[in-house]
């Protein structure tokens, strides 16, 4: 599990240091079936039971999971569209057990591909705060949107089944 959560907090470290405005990001994978999503928490996260019950559980100390229907990242999933909001914690679909805390920043919410034949699985959310301002907001969700998204794919697809698929717990 440790190694798992090591690659999450690489991969979302690139991601930031990747888009100028961006404060924080953070990757769900879905499992299998697509029924649940987990992502790594972060170190000043792990106080036990600081996850909602009801809507999201510990996997282990660096891992966590909930149903794929759940928050932002859940409505995602389902749409398979990505959403750029302003205000997430206004929306009623934002869950902060779940969702990235976007502080006051906007948040994009984008599902990762990866193709199965000709047609494309999601595979993936990547929820991501950034500070956009009229100046460099399309430019900014057209890089993550077109560019890193697609390139979070491909390291996703490159780390194997040891790396990305789901917890045993």
């Amino acid at each position: 599990e440790r190694a798992k959560a090591q690659f999450f907090a690489v991969l979302e470290q690139q991601a930031v240091e990747s888009v100028i405005c961006a404060k924080k990001c953070r990757v769900f994978l879905l499992n299998c079936d697509a029924t649940h999503m987990f992502w790594a928490r972060p170190p000043e996260a792990f106080d036990p039971g600081s996850l909602g019950s009801k809507d999201a559980r510990e996997l282990s100390a660096n891992l966590a999971s909930c149903k794929c229907n759940s928050g932002l990242a859940g409505a995602c999933v389902t749409s398979a569209e990505a959403m750029i909001l302003a205000d997430a914690y206004n929306d009623p679909l934002f869950n902060a057990n779940i969702d990235l805390d976007p502080e006051s920043n906007s948040l994009i919410t984008a599902p990762i591909f990866r193709p199965v034949g000709a047609k494309r699985v999601c595979m993936g959310i990547l929820q991501m705060s950034l500070s956009l301002l009229p100046t460099n907001r399309e430019h900014t969700v057209r890089l993550v949107l077109d560019q890193l998204v697609p390139q979070i794919g491909v390291a996703l697809g490159l780390a194997g089944d040891n790396v990305i698929s789901p917890p045993s717990k």
